[in-house]
């Protein structure tokens, strides 16, 4: 029986990812890993066994769906989801968010401290980034609560800010040390995750309290 490929996963990625390919009977006992090419461009392989072979998704790629083959393997080709840059020249520490019209936001942090030209760009749904707001230093996780309005995290000022639709805003919750992690809840509270090791429970007048107690993190809560 000759080798072949029977699943690839995860079906998307991006350049510099890491899929994994799945099959039986790969021949990897020789000097050198079995070649791997996703689309026209060779993957750096950085695992080997006989049902699995792991290759990091090279640059350069068009976007879309493109085959992936391993020298000496016949059969059906499989196919991974390439994904294409919709945004750039940021820098996320946390998650974007999206509104209820498809308008994608994402900030743009800096170092600790910096301040910025723009904290908040806008990405509407053709991919155009615009200028959404500026002022708050060091943005850092966004949550948008169920009447639509955007909340920004700065772990800087340990500010919890809300971003009303011109750009603008306004300090909703202070004193929420390293503040970076937001999310709702159900009844409308906001979870503030501190770095430095606090959960904080914010009301809807922006009084906040302790909520638990988590291990300290050097990343986004």
């Amino acid at each position: 029986m000759s080798a072949c490929v029977t699943a690839v996963h995860p079906e998307r990625a991006i350049e510099g990812g890491r899929i994994a390919i799945q099959g039986s009977r790969f021949d990897v006992d020789g000097p050198t890993p079995p070649e791997v090419r996703i689309g026209d461009l060779p993957g750096r392989v950085v695992f080997a066994s006989p049902i699995q072979i792991d290759v990091v998704v090279p640059a350069g790629l068009e976007g879309g769906a493109v085959p992936v083959r391993i020298g000496g393997v016949t059969g059906q080709t499989p196919l991974v989801g390439i994904a294409s840059p919709f945004a750039t020249g940021l820098h996320q520490v946390d998650s974007p968010v999206f509104d209820r019209d498809g308008n994608l936001y994402v900030t743009y942090s800096g170092t600790r401290g910096q301040q910025v030209p723009v904290s908040i760009f806008r990405v509407r749904p053709g991919g155009t980034r615009e200028t959404f707001s500026s002022g708050i230093v060091n943005p850092t996780s966004m949550a948008i609560d169920r009447d639509g309005r955007l909340y920004v995290s700065s772990r800087f000022e340990g500010t919890v800010y809300r971003v009303a639709s011109d750009g603008s805003s306004e300090p909703f919750a202070t004193d929420l040390g390293v503040a970076c992690g937001l999310a709702f809840g159900g009844d409308g509270t906001l979870f503030v995750g501190d770095r430095s090791g606090t959960l904080f429970r914010v009301d809807r007048q922006g009084k906040a309290s302790a909520f638990a107690s988590i291990p300290a993190s050097v990343a986004a809560a």
